[in-house]
């Protein structure tokens, strides 16, 4: 069983690239919560004949809010998103 520490809180982002290619490999997502930024980027794979899904999680520990998020899209788009709730799974979508 995988169980998390009570009280601490996660995100999942999801992207779909219009301008970009449809699963949006390449883009990079940035989030800042509780005085701390991590950083991802999404691809296919993480290893030899090993695959990866392309929803990204960060665990946020006890931040109770994301400051801000900004995805950076393959096409040089940008979003930026202030203010997320946490504990909740994102899908964004390039130009919206």
């Amino acid at each position: 069983m995988n169980r998390g520490t009570p009280g601490h809180h996660w995100l999942s982002v999801r992207l779909r690239g219009t301008e970009s290619n449809r699963d949006a490999i390449g883009a990079r997502v940035l989030v800042e919560a509780g005085g701390r930024t991590q950083l991802r980027e999404v691809t296919t794979t993480q290893g030899y004949l090993a695959g990866r899904s392309l929803a990204q999680h960060f665990g946020l520990g006890p931040a109770d809010t994301i400051d801000r998020l900004v995805v950076h899209w393959p096409s040089g788009r940008q979003t930026v998103l202030r203010g997320l709730d946490v504990d909740e799974r994102l899908v964004l979508t390039e130009g919206e």
